[in-house]
């Protein structure tokens, strides 16, 4: 049975250890105004102070909820401070339809839309800690990261993760255990620039892929064919960064990020 009370104090334990060594140096955090930035803040305010703790908002160009993202930083108690990424986007951009051929406006695929604002806020988080001699920190969790629910080489960056071996509930319930306020706990995932939570793109919630998770992630129907297909098409993300993190191993269980050939396996012998 998870407890989240117990599970959050080995959290914070494990933060204090991490960055014994570092004190007067701040943590670079980007707060989105989403669960897991918010959460993983707060476990930093626990550990270290919320003294310590840099919270940057990075939208790109108007976002609709950036008042809950200042709203969690006035929460905490944290200094922030608001940077706009849409002028680095659209230059970047901008330089690419002017010097690389052939390249129209309608040749800008959805990956590039994407995945590009993510890179942008990763090189602003790492310019702001190189400046101030501080640390970046990752804000992901299991469940995203297991089917691809991260930017390679950018929200998947980080210098430490708090959370990375934890399923996306379990993050919630720590962060009740945390005191963070419930409407920002309850607040739908989304990646900001789709229009669709991340439940309505994949068809399934996380609480069955949660669950799913601590199952031990075999395949026995159709949603769990697509979320072990979801998940060998983000191996590649996986293996491109390994960051420190508490790792959460149930009695006689390992962490749970598969090797996309045993998920092919699982696969083979669903559909056999």
């Amino acid at each position: 049975m998870f407890n989240p009370d117990k599970e959050a104090a080995k959290v914070i334990m494990w933060t204090r250890s991490f960055l014994e060594g570092t004190e007067g140096k701040p943590l670079v955090i980007g707060i989105s105004g989403g669960k897991d930035s918010t959460i993983t803040a707060a476990a930093l305010c626990e550990a270290v102070g919320p003294h310590r703790l840099l919270g940057v908002l990075l939208p790109n160009g108007n976002q609709r909820d950036i008042e809950v993202s200042r709203d969690v930083c006035k929460f905490l108690q944290i200094q922030s401070v608001e940077l706009n990424i849409g002028p680095m986007y659209k230059g970047m951009i901008d330089m690419m339809k002017a010097r690389v051929p052939n390249l129209k406006k309608e040749q800008i695929n959805s990956v590039v839309e994407t995945n590009a604002p993510c890179r942008c806020r990763t090189v602003m988080l790492y310019s702001l800690a190189n400046q101030f001699h501080g640390r970046v920190v990752n804000t992901c969790n299991m469940s995203e990261s297991f089917v691809g629910y991260d930017t390679k080489w950018g929200d998947q960056c980080g210098d430490f993760n708090l959370f990375q071996d934890y399923t996306a509930s379990e993050v919630k319930q720590m962060g009740y255990s945390l005191g963070v306020r419930p409407d920002f706990i309850q607040k739908p995932p989304d990646d900001g620039m789709c229009g669709q939570t991340d439940e309505e793109r994949w068809g399934f919630s996380y609480d069955y892929l949660d669950a799913w998770l601590r199952r031990g992630g075999k395949c026995e129907n159709e949603t769990d064919k697509k979320i072990l297909e979801m998940h060998i098409a983000a191996a590649h993300k996986l293996f491109a960064v390994q960051l420190p993190h508490p790792v959460y191993q149930p009695e006689g269980s390992h962490t749970l990020m598969l090797h996309p050939i045993k998920a092919q396996e699982f696969i083979k012998e669903y559909v056999r």
